[in-house]
């Protein structure tokens, strides 16, 4: 399985929308993100980020999804594309193969190491 996680924030195209606008564009976006999670991409959650962490992001909002392969995952992005949405947003995607803790920790101790 691998997750999807997006970071953004609204570009000055999506801020000069009025609200009324903004509604009607999601509205339009909506289906493309039914049709995703009907073929397997899962939310998993998201919203604003917070501030007065140490290390905190330049970005506004966050999304974690989970989705079941490359293939997916490839159209799941094509998809967002598609939609205009990065006409409107300024995003940052990450993707990886989950993990468990431990595996994880032991490819940080791996890292650089020789196969």
């Amino acid at each position: 399985m691998k997750v999807f996680i997006e970071l953004w924030r609204a570009r000055d195209s999506w801020v000069d929308l009025s609200p009324e606008q903004r509604g009607e564009w999601m509205q339009n976006v909506g289906p493309s993100i039914q049709a995703m999670l009907g073929a397997g991409v899962s939310y998993v959650g998201g919203g604003r980020t917070e501030s007065g962490g140490h290390r905190d992001s330049s970005y506004d909002f966050f999304a974690v999804w989970t989705v079941p392969d490359e293939e997916l995952r490839k159209q799941f992005e094509s998809t967002i594309e598609q939609s205009g949405w990065y006409d409107h947003f300024e995003q940052v995607n990450v993707t990886g193969e989950s993990a468990e803790l431990e595996p994880l920790i032991g490819l940080l101790i791996g890292l650089g190491s020789a196969a």
